[in-house]
């Protein structure tokens, strides 16, 4: 791929000059104040300095030429290269880079290289400037209405301004998505513009000088760097190396392939680079960039494919891809800017004719690009892939193999992990790591069988394997990279639209978790048929189906009646109100930990926990109004009975509809009151398993889920009596608030002669000494919180829902790899 690399000087607020490095012809380019490099008998300066910029040397640096690109390095001048704020003595140069001479800000040297592989895309010979005199306003953004106009999709319509006060210009973000970089640090409030500042929008970097900004040319690919990165996790007692000084280096536009034997730390390798994990050394620069930074606008320019894939298999392609589109681009993008994007992207992985299908009908290899088109809406510049192959045949293999080459040539920087290597020599650069998480070689996949001493690709596993530490060495001794800038951990400032944003998150979420529940149709007819099958069984079981056999023309002849003997009903009620917790907590206790991959991917490019799990409960709370009324109706229907008892049709009668005969908060209505509970309990449960699914994996949730149950048997206070430790760990308990609730509405004391149900407050002997019903329910009131038991029940389960939500969100944050806390200590 041809190449062309400039380097562009700035010096105090006089214009910059721009040299292409390739239009010398040869590998050495010096620089150097005045013509002579060293000395009046020493070789020519090919860039020199103005002789009267007295702060650098007549030597300064030299940039060479290696096979891996363009190097500079400085050679013993007295003020020395500045980059990222460290001197270094010698670097490879990356797209974006710059370097600083000099103390002053307002007089001093600044060296910005632009490295581009696609020579159809490289700048002109001087950069675009922009001048800010005579404006009081100026704008960045993507709208055309903007004085700098940076046409991507993470930028928003008007991403920042730049306005002229009295003591000179100041910048500040206009509540971007993605932010402002400002000298590699996130702009977290308004600031005044020095000279030589550096200011980043997505991909796009311009320089300030006087009062003109500089566009520096950008190419399509972002370059990255990895410096001595180290990784270690616990291990037993001890620790673990994964990666073990790890330092190389990627060139803009490159199709990068990592391979190596299982556990050498491929993948950790790729989630260093990429920021998805934090790691225990080292640094990664991204254009130069420290990726401890974490910020959004670098994550603006980072797509990440994870090995499974990220698409919800109950939607279109087309629906996936627009909700996805809604949640990562800036809220001002316009219906028709997500339409034509959606269109572009579909086109690039050549899936336009499945628009419109279902996701779970494509195959292996167009789910994978599917899950590839998710990560391009954003048009990231730098694109990670882990084991994209995995599970394709040979033929799906290489056609996604050739996609990725595609992208690449697109002046895309694209990285992948995997295990096969039939196609490697469709990739610029091959990475392989061996055992120990040491790096054995990175270079040209044409190169590497000549560093192996092997005629087939396939042969250097054993090296890799068996023989790491040696080739790890040999190859030290051929790699360029040099030790450069540690960058210090930048933790970003809350985001004063948070709030809205997070609203907005919740709105496209909520809407997506609705469709994806309604299109899932076999799990949504599972789902309402588990009441009724639930609520039949119970029925059944406490003979209060009386009408289940007036339907099929059967005359029952009983001793009693549901809602009339108090032992009947309360068993009833506490196996009705188990079954309600069954439906709620199986409603929800698989919702997020079966879209763990997805959700992290998602959290990386900004969802927040907050309003992801806050879309869980409002669509699967609407889902319990649903259940609950359908047991609700079932049970009244079932209850609701004409029947002989012992051969006496009134006194049946006169007990049918007995529904209206109950009730507390809401008087002869006890149907209602039994659908609030049955609701308030379902909503528990669900909430009780919204937490379970943050905590553990899909596997474990599954195995917790029918544990919970058991408490909720034991402990309610109807199958075992309650004292000390027991009466304190019940409170906690759905069952107990349902059944106290139930219990309460049904007036189970008014079905006892004398009351053998042990309230707490009154006793048999009080009972039987004249203490009735009604002086009986004044006393229930004072129960808890001074209010009916029903209310304090219906209380105390929104309190145990609130609680569980609120542990689902903490679960979230604690579980996250590094999103919310920009790039945490290693833990040691």
């Amino acid at each position: 791929m041809p190449a062309k690399n400039y380097i562009t000087v700035f010096i105090g607020q006089n214009e910059p000059r721009v040299y292409d490095l390739d239009s010398y012809n040869k590998s050495t380019v010096r620089m150097g104040r005045g013509d002579h490099h060293g000395g009046e008998d020493s070789e020519i300066n090919d860039i020199a300095i103005d002789s009267g910029v007295s702060f650098i040397s007549r030597a300064h640096c030299t940039f060479f030429r290696t096979d891996s690109g363009w190097n500079v390095k400085d050679d013993n001048s007295v003020n020395g290269l500045t980059f990222n704020g460290v001197k270094v003595t010698s670097k490879p140069l990356h797209d974006g880079d710059k370097f600083y001479i000099g103390q002053n800000p307002e007089e001093r040297c600044v060296i910005a290289f632009s490295g581009i592989r696609n020579a159809e895309n490289a700048p002109d010979s001087k950069p675009d400037s922009f001048t800010l005199e005579g404006k009081d306003k100026f704008v960045i953004g993507r709208s055309h209405e903007c004085d700098i106009v940076v046409d991507h999709p993470s930028v928003s319509r008007f991403h920042c301004i730049i306005t002229k006060e009295n003591d000179g210009y100041y910048i500040a973000d206009n509540n971007s998505m993605n932010g402002v970089i400002l000298n590699g640090k996130p702009l977290t409030k308004k600031q005044r513009l020095e000279q030589m500042d550096k200011i980043t929008v997505a991909d796009t970097a311009m320089v300030f000088s006087g009062k003109i900004l500089y566009l520096l040319g950008n190419s399509g690919g972002v370059s990255i760097a990895a410096c001595n990165v180290v990784k270690k996790v616990k291990a037993g007692k001890g620790e673990k190396v994964i990666t073990d000084n790890v330092s190389l280096s990627i060139e803009p536009g490159e199709f990068v392939a990592i391979v190596g034997g299982s556990g050498a730390g491929k993948t950790t390798l790729l989630n260093c680079l990429s920021g998805m994990t934090d790691f225990t050394s080292g640094d990664v620069l991204i254009n130069g960039e420290s990726i401890k930074t974490n910020n959004r606008s670098i994550r603006s320019i980072i797509g990440y494919v994870p090995q499974k894939d990220i698409v919800y298999d109950t939607l279109t392609l087309e629906r996936m891809l627009l909700h996805s589109a809604r949640l990562r681009m800036p809220k001002d993008m316009s219906k028709e800017e997500i339409n034509r994007k959606i269109d572009e992207t579909l086109e690039m992985v050549e899936l336009t004719k499945h628009r419109h299908t279902l996701i779970n009908k494509l195959s292996g290899g167009q789910k994978k690009r599917a899950s590839i088109a998710v990560e391009l809406l954003a048009s990231p510049k730098l694109f990670f892939l882990d084991e994209p192959s995995s599970g394709l045949d040979p033929g799906t293999e290489k056609n996604l193999m050739k996609m990725l080459k595609k992208l690449a040539m697109t002046g895309k920087t694209v990285i992948m992990v995997t295990h096969t290597v039939q196609n490697i020599n469709l990739c610029d650069r091959l990475i392989c790591m061996g055992s120990g998480g040491l790096l054995c070689y990175s270079g040209a996949p044409s190169k590497a069988l000549d560093f192996f001493r092997k005629e087939n690709i396939t042969d250097i596993y054993d090296d890799l394997n068996e023989h790491s530490k040696e080739v790890s060495e040999r190859f030290a001794g051929t790699n360029t990279i040099t030790e450069y800038n540690t960058g210090t951990p930048i933790t970003e400032k809350k985001q004063k639209n948070g709030i809205a944003e997070g609203i907005r998150q919740f709105s496209v979420l909520t809407r997506r978790y609705a469709e994806i529940t309604f299109n899932s149709r076999t799990c949504l007819i599972l789902l309402l048929a588990m009441p009724v099958v639930l609520t039949i069984l119970v029925c059944i079981a406490f003979q209060a189906d009386g009408n289940l056999y007036n339907l099929l023309g059967i005359v029952i002849n009983r001793t009693s009646m549901p809602f009339m003997v108090a032992e009947d009903t309360m068993k009833l009620m506490f196996s009705f109100g188990c079954a309600a917790f069954w439906v709620g907590i199986f409603n929800s206790v698989q919702e997020i930990s079966k879209e763990r991959t997805i959700y992290e991917r998602e959290r990386f490019t900004g969802v927040k926990p907050v309003p992801y799990v806050m879309s869980k409960f409002v669509i699967t709370a609407g889902l319990c109004a649903v259940q609950a009324a359908i047991m609700t109706a079932m049970l009244v229907f079932f209850t609701d009975t004409v029947a002989t008892i012992d051969g006496d049709v009134e006194s049946a009668t006169a007990r049918a509809l007995g529904m209206n005969e109950g009730g507390i908060v809401f008087e002869n209505c006890l149907w209602l009151e039994l659908y609030i509970t049955t609701f308030m309990s379902m909503l528990s449960a669900m909430c009780i398993g919204l937490t379970i699914s943050a905590a553990v994996s899909n596997d474990m949730a599954l195995v917790i889920c029918p544990v919970c149950l058991l408490p909720q048997i034991l402990l309610s206070g109807v199958a075992c009596t309650l004292s000390g430790l027991t009466e304190v760990m019940s409170k906690a308990v759905t069952c107990r608030w349902a059944c106290i609730a139930y219990f309460t509405s049904s007036k189970i004391n008014s079905m006892y002669e004398s009351c053998r149900y042990d309230t707490g407050i009154w006793t048999d002997t009080e009972f039987s000494n004249g203490f009735g019903v009604d002086e009986a329910y004044s006393e229930y009131k004072t129960y808890l919180f001074g209010l009916d038991p029903v209310w304090s029940s219906w209380i105390m389960l929104l309190i145990m829902s609130v609680v569980c939500v609120a542990a689902a969100v903490v679960f979230l944050y604690l579980r996250d790899i590094r999103f919310s806390a920009p790039h945490r200590k290693a833990r040691q």
